[in-house]
């Protein structure tokens, strides 16, 4: 990378309470990112890099939001009778 110019977008998201949705938002702001970089630069090819930054007042010692995003799906296996069941 020595001698070129990268995009990197920072998103700040700042919140006085935890949501167990945040990571679905940061996901949701970087898409509106996206879109508006690809109209202002159709010619385009490559993305920028967006670093989502969410923070948060909320007391550290009650805050447990999960690190991980699959936490915030129900995933569950719908089968041929349509009959939705857990793993």
């Amino acid at each position: 990378m020595r001698g070129k110019r990268i995009a990197i977008y920072v998103v700040v998201e700042h919140r006085s309470t935890c949501e167990p949705r945040m990571p679905w938002r940061a996901l949701l702001y970087a898409g509106e990112e996206w879109d508006r970089f690809v109209r202002e630069h159709p010619r385009r090819r490559r993305l920028p890099f967006i670093l989502p930054l969410l923070l948060t007042q909320h007391p550290a010692r009650t805050l447990q939001p999960s690190s991980r995003r699959s936490s915030m799906f129900h995933l569950g296996f719908v089968g041929c009778s349509g009959h939705h069941s857990r793993w």
